[in-house]
């Protein structure tokens, strides 16, 4: 069965201060929030690189229209890339 301690029981228990949880909490949510962000952008990458593959040699302008939330920049980035 689960028991749901706070922050403060946790601290108490660790004999540390509270600061020390908040920041061990802290860490595991940016690594976390990490995680998810790699997989949406392989995700991401791995549909531009398809779409590239079975469009290539085509102007900037033709990908941009097709991927619109990516800069002219990222395009090129990710055309000299593949």
């Amino acid at each position: 069965m689960l028991e749901q301690f706070t922050m403060e029981d946790i601290a108490a228990q660790q004999q540390v201060k509270i600061n020390t949880i908040e920041d061990h909490v802290l860490e595991i949510l940016i690594k976390v929030t990490c995680l998810i962000t790699m997989i949406m952008l392989n995700k991401k990458i791995n549909c531009i690189f398809e779409f590239y593959q079975q469009h290539r040699g085509e102007r900037l302008k033709f990908y941009k229209e097709q991927f619109d939330t990516l800069s002219y920049f990222q395009i090129e980035s990710i055309n000299r890339w593949i």
